[in-house]
């Protein structure tokens, strides 16, 4: 868990950006607040392994995210951690 003052606070710019998006608002409603933010972190950091057609909504409904965003650097490492995790599921397979 982060500690440093700067790292905090760039999680608290992150969170309140990621829930300004009416990505977070449909699914806060649709699997409640307990479970949105990290749903949402989900859906936002694997879009590039979406079909077209799901890119394309999940797109619709969050915008060019701006690239100096806290939540843009947030999604940067979550999807790295995303794509080691699969290449190190594939080589167990």
């Amino acid at each position: 868990m982060p500690t440093a003052t700067l790292h905090l606070d760039a999680l608290s710019r992150a969170r309140a950006a990621l829930r300004e998006f009416p990505l977070y608002a449909q699914v806060e409603s649709a699997l409640g607040a307990e479970h949105a933010e990290v749903v949402s972190l989900l859906l936002l950091a694997s879009v590039d392994l979406m079909m077209p057609e799901q890119r394309s909504m999940v797109n619709m409904l969050t915008g060019l995210l701006p690239g100096d965003s806290p939540l843009a650097a947030e999604l940067t490492n979550l999807r790295a951690q995303i794509v080691a995790l699969w290449d190190h599921a594939r080589d167990l397979a």
